[in-house]
């Protein structure tokens, strides 16, 4: 009934998209908005379908088929024009946004193959780096599209310093510098996800790659604004629950992927909308796979079902935005047995989490504050172990609850990029059935 579901949803997602949204006919008449067009730098044909953002404000938009773009309701102030999609070298270009009044761009994109890019290993540090200010790595675009896995660890353990630890294709948990559990953070749009993947390697992160909008790997001081405990560092993957632009016409993107090794499939869809001042978003996905297949055999019970989606609205102007989203996450999933810290003859694990988050990001215009960052969030998760009998060996419950609230300030003085702000967490634990 769930596939189903799924099913129709995709269904309607395809038929949206066949829609050609026009130009905004009154975006002259805006106030603090960016609008321009994108053409092939050798064809001089306009290219659809390029993702336009501005990091600072976390506001994006994209071309049409026309290669027009249009981003409303911007502060006022220079920003870093980035540029994103498969088959197109990226483009980083400032610009300016002046007061009552929308500024036009028209650039060019040259193109480009999708070459696996090469690792370099030396002997010698860069001296010139400052370890404190070193960049956080970022997966995105035709990067992210490239590297997609069934899990967030999978997506990015080529990248240098990363890998995986797992029990089965399902509980891949990413490692970073050799640390992982509580050690290493993992996040979902900034906030906490709520689940028990940190406590042992059967245990699933509920976050679904294959709708994700970009993946950071946060390392050195600035991982302390997230918790105490982030020795090795800060995963967060960007899903944009929360709506942070209103577009202005209606977008939809679609994925597909297919893989023989274990008869698998998976899908996903996003719709992103305006209605008035607000900004809707909707996605969902499915994940369905059976047990793999290895040189000398099947491998039992390494079977995955799994389903994902989430409805988000926000209210965006130029001084910031305020919004709130609800998201499900459904799996099972089996565990081979056999070998050292498994279940003598596997076990099936069926978990689901609900989500609720609200969010708000105040812009100032002032030479000291930059922003202010009010986050709220509450789930509850669930999760049964099955043993290869039938019955119920183990189940947890966990209720989390996170509240965050972080100033951030302008260049000034000796600081370049500071913050400063309060964090709390309270989580309700349980354990059931034949809990040893």
């Amino acid at each position: 009934m769930q596939f189903k579901k799924i099913y129709i949803f995709i269904s309607f997602i395809l038929t949206v998209v066949q829609v050609s949204p026009s130009i905004p006919q009154d975006s002259k008449k805006n106030c603090g908005a960016l609008y321009g067009r994108v053409f092939d730098q050798e064809t001089g044909d306009p290219i659809a379908g390029i993702t336009v953002f501005l990091p600072e404000i976390t506001r994006s938009g994209f071309t049409h088929e026309d290669g027009h773009f249009f981003i409303p309701a911007l502060p006022i102030g220079v920003y870093a024009l980035q540029t994103f999609r498969i088959g197109y070298q990226n483009v980083l270009l400032n610009v300016k946004i002046d007061r009552c009044d929308t500024n036009y761009v028209e650039f060019r994109m040259k193109s480009s193959p999708l070459n696996m890019e090469s690792v370099v290993v030396t002997s010698q540090g860069d001296k010139t780096m400052d370890v404190l200010t070193e960049p956080p790595v970022q997966v995105e675009g035709k990067k992210l599209r490239q590297q997609l896995g069934k899990t967030i660890a999978e997506t990015i353990s080529d990248e240098p310093g990363l890998d995986l630890r797992s029990m089965g294709p399902a509980p891949a948990r990413p490692i970073l510098r050799g640390l992982g559990g509580d050690r290493l953070l993992i996040l979902e749009d900034g906030g906490r996800t709520g689940d028990l993947s940190a406590t042992s390697a059967d245990h699933a992160v509920v976050v679904e790659p294959i709708t994700a909008e970009r993946i950071e790997v946060i390392r050195g001081p600035e991982a302390l604004m997230f918790g105490s405990n982030t020795l090795a560092g800060v995963i967060n993957v960007g899903r944009g629950y929360i709506p942070t632009t209103n577009w202005g016409h209606l977008h939809a993107t679609v994925t597909y992927q297919g893989e023989t090794v274990n008869n698998g499939s998976s899908g996903g869809a996003s719709v992103s909308m305006p209605l008035g001042p607000f900004a809707l978003r909707m996605d969902g996905s499915f994940r369905s796979a059976g047990d793999m297949k290895t040189p000398i055999g099947t491998l039992d019970n390494t079977s995955i079902n799994t389903q994902n989606g989430s409805v988000g609205l926000s209210l965006v102007k130029s001084w910031g935005f305020v919004g709130i989203a609800g998201s499900y996450y459904q799996s099972d999933y089996g565990i081979p047995g056999g070998f050292v810290g498994a279940h003598p003859y596997g076990v099936d694990i069926d978990l689901e989490r609900k989500h609720l988050e609200a969010k708000s990001q105040i812009f100032f215009r002032n030479p000291v504050l930059k922003q202010l960052e009010i986050n709220g969030s509450y789930s509850r998760y669930h999760h049964e172990e099955f043993e290869s009998s039938g019955i119920l060996g183990i189940e947890f419950g966990l209720l989390s609850y996170n509240f965050s609230l972080i100033t951030r300030f302008k260049p000034f003085g000796i600081f370049r990029n500071g913050a400063a702000g309060i964090w709390a967490e309270y989580r309700d634990h349980a354990a059931g059935g034949l809990a040893f």
